[in-house]
C-alpha cells in the first residue's frame, strides 16, 4: 500500500496542471485533514486522470476518511469501489469496520475474514475481527483472535480490553 502511495504521488507529478498535483497532496498526503482528503480524493476521481491501482487506492483514501468522520456509508460506497479494483486487506477491513459501527456485523464478518486472509498477521485485521465476532456473541472466536493479536504486539489496548470485557484470561 506505501508503495502504491509513492507511486500515485510520483505518477501525478507527470500530469499537466498544478491543481491536480495540489488534490492529489490533498488526497494522501500525510498531514492533511479528512476534509482535505475527501475534497482532494474526490477530485482526482473526477478527473477520470487516475486509474488503476491508484485509482483503488483513492478511493480507499476517501473511504478511509469518510469513515474517520462517521460518514459510513458513503465509507462502504468507497471501500467496495476499492475491492473492485484491487483486493487489498485494509479495504476490506475499512469495509467491515464501517459495518461494524453501522450495528451490521453479520456483513461485516466476510469483510474481516477476507482481510485477515489477505493480511495474515495484521494485528489490526486480527482486532477489527474479534470485535465483531464479540459483537455476534461468538466468544471463543473472539478470545482467540484477541489472543492472536496479543501474541503479535503484546500491548495491544484494544485487545487486552476485549479479552477483559469477556472475562478471558491472557
Amino acid at each position: 500500500m506505501l508503495g502504491t502511495l509513492a507511486g500515485l504521488a510520483a505518477g501525478l507529478l507527470v500530469i499537466p496542471g498544478g491543481p491536480l498535483v495540489q488534490q492529489a497532496d490533498w488526497c494522501i498526503g500525510p498531514n492533511t485533514s479528512y476534509k482535505q482528503n475527501i475534497a482532494g480524493c474526490t477530485a482526482l476521481i473526477q478527473s477520470g486522470q487516475i486509474t488503476s491501482p491508484y485509482l483503488g487506492l483513492v478511493y480507499f483514501k476517501r473511504g478511509n476518511a469518510y469513515l474517520r468522520t462517521r460518514q459510513y456509508d458513503q465509507a462502504i460506497d468507497d471501500f467496495t469501489a476499492a475491492i473492485t479494483l484491487e483486493q487489498s486487506p485494509w479495504a476490506f477491513d475499512g469495509r467491515a469496520s464501517a459495518n461494524h459501527v453501522e450495528g451490521r456485523d453479520e456483513q461485516a464478518l466476510p469483510d474481516a475474514d477476507r482481510a485477515v486472509a489477505l493480511g495474515p498477521g495484521n494485528v489490526h485485521f486480527l482486532e477489527t475481527r474479534a470485535a465483531i465476532f464479540e459483537k455476534l456473541g461468538r466468544r471463543d472466536e473472539a478470545v482467540a483472535d484477541y489472543l492472536a493479536a496479543l501474541k503479535i504486539e503484546p500491548t495491544m489496548p484494544a485487545a487486552k480490553k476485549g479479552l477483559k470485557r469477556l472475562g478471558a484470561a491472557r
